[in-house]
């Protein structure tokens, strides 16, 4: 069943006077490569929210889609702005984006045994589409993850567990492709309470260092 938080005509026509304070929050989104805090900004306690940054935009984004997936006992997140940015996760994977510039609009992630696997990529600027990657975990432990101001906030969760991936291109041919050598491999960190298992934190990045960080807020946790 799809629980729809506020309709999807809303993602659609992104109309900020249906939603109330929800989207009234998510209204703002910023090119710039010097990125606006969202931490004073009240929040709905009824909502739940995403702070997103990449290195030329940033946004803050409420929860407005969840979908079963089937057959993963897991749930496809859709956090969308009042400006129809659109960032999809799923247990802290991020799964793609639509306006939001230079991110991949797919990298649909699978599991098995409650572990990622494998995922079909896609990123149209560079001519991709539907690449398929494998997932897998991240060699050094404990994982070292750059010293942002968001990871920085999300360490304030006590005992933040983080674990990582990187995906690679399982297609042998893509080896000599030199538009999928500059965006592989790619990078996935999940950051999640130890109490509750939920995301804290996320982030993904391509080979070319394009990335995008994201961090879960709400009124009760306002990181």
């Amino acid at each position: 069943m799809r629980i729809v938080l506020f309709g999807l005509v809303l993602l659609i026509t992104a109309c900020s006077t249906v939603g109330g304070a929800a989207f009234d929050v998510a209204q703002a989104y910023y090119q710039s490569t010097t990125a606006p805090s969202y931490r004073n900004v009240s929040l709905n306690p009824t909502y739940r929210y995403l702070e997103v940054q990449t290195g030329t935009a940033s946004a803050l984004l409420v929860l407005a889609e969840v979908d079963p997936s089937p057959g993963t006992g897991q749930f496809l997140e859709t956090w969308a702005s009042a400006q129809q940015q659109v960032l999809r996760t799923q247990s802290g994977f991020f799964m793609g984006a639509s306006g939001i510039a230079q991110l991949p609009t797919q990298v649909q992630t699978t599991w098995m045994n409650n572990t990622a696997s494998s995922a079909a990529f896609s990123f149209p600027p560079q001519g991709v589409h539907g690449l398929p990657v494998q997932w897998k975990p991240w060699p050094s432990n404990p994982v070292v993850v750059a010293d942002t101001p968001l990871y920085k906030r999300a360490q304030q969760v006590s005992s933040l567990q983080v674990q990582a991936w990187q995906g690679f291109a399982e297609q042998p041919q893509a080896a000599g492709n030199s538009h999928i050598q500059s965006l592989l491999p790619l990078t996935q960190i999940v950051a999640t309470d130890p109490t509750t298992g939920q995301l804290v934190y996320g982030q993904f990045c391509m080979a070319n260092n394009t990335c995008v960080e994201y961090l879960l807020r709400t009124a009760q946790r306002n990181l």
